[in-house]
């Protein structure tokens, strides 16, 4: 029974140490998910990281940059270390685009890719067309009508 109590002991002792650095008691155990580790990730740069970063930040601006810009026009700062979520990122590009926020051509800019000719139009269902625009059969309302064309020579 002695052996029981000083690992309760040393059990309490590691989480008061996480939880004084601000470290995710996830990152010490070993049954933690993927899904955990990556909230904790999260977590632990949003809340225990980026504080840290914006103090040194502070103080280096503070007492060490007037040493040598007396102008006070310099600056040091740090990037966020919280990391991007990509599939939120993925998911509002596609609604971005399905509800004609964006069009191909912006989205490819913001990639540094070269635009298409065919990628200044947003693409959007043609029953969302504007009710100024005249609609006619068959056609999509938001094309000219030399645009509607059929054949290689646009002709219907």
């Amino acid at each position: 029974m002695s052996d029981l109590g000083s690992l309760v002991e040393h059990n309490a002792t590691r989480q008061d140490i996480a939880n004084a650095f601000g470290v995710p008691i996830s990152y010490l155990t070993a049954e933690s998910n993927l899904a955990n580790l990556q909230a904790s990730e999260r977590q632990h740069m949003s809340l225990a990281i980026a504080p840290r970063l914006s103090r040194r930040d502070e103080k280096l601006n503070e007492q060490l940059l007037p040493l040598f810009d007396p102008t006070g026009r310099l600056f040091l700062t740090s990037d966020d270390p919280v990391p991007l979520d990509q599939d939120a990122i993925l998911a509002q590009v596609q609604q971005d685009l399905q509800y004609g926020v964006l069009t191909i051509n912006e989205i490819r800019e913001g990639r540094s890719l070269p635009p298409v000719p065919w990628g200044n139009v947003p693409w959007m269902p043609t029953r969302w067309a504007p009710t100024d625009v005249p609609r006619a059969t068959g056609t999509n309302p938001i094309l000219s009508p030399a645009d509607a064309g059929d054949g290689p020579d646009n002709t219907p």
